[in-house]
C-alpha cells in the first residue's frame, strides 16, 4: 500500500494549491487526495482509500521537512517518509 501512495504522490499536480486556504482534491491510483495550503509553508493533507484515511499536518522549509503530525493507519516511518517526500516536491 505505501509504495502506491508514494508513487501517487509523485504524480499529483501541486502547482495550483499555492494560495492560502486553497483546497485541491484529486484521485490518483485509487487514492483520493486533498491538499490545503494553510500559509507559511504549512499544509493539511488527507489521503483516503476505501475505509482508510490518513490525515497530515506538514510544515516545509523550502523543499525540506520542518515538522509533521499524522493521524491514521500508517506507521511512523511511513508517515515520516511521506512527509519528507511531500516537501521535496
Amino acid at each position: 500500500m505505501f509504495t502506491k501512495i508514494v508513487t501517487a504522490l509523485a504524480l499529483l499536480p501541486f502547482t495550483f494549491i499555492s494560495p492560502v486556504n486553497a483546497l485541491a482534491c484529486d484521485e490518483v491510483n485509487g487514492y483520493t487526495w486533498c491538499i490545503q495550503s494553510n500559509g507559511n509553508n504549512r499544509y493539511s493533507v488527507t489521503l483516503q482509500r476505501g475505509n482508510e484515511t490518513e490525515t497530515f499536518d506538514i510544515q516545509c522549509v523550502g523543499k525540506r521537512l520542518a515538522h509533521w503530525e499524522s493521524y491514521g493507519p500508517m506507521s511512523e516511518s511511513q508517515a515520516d517518509q511521506f512527509a519528507r517526500l511531500f516537501c521535496s516536491l
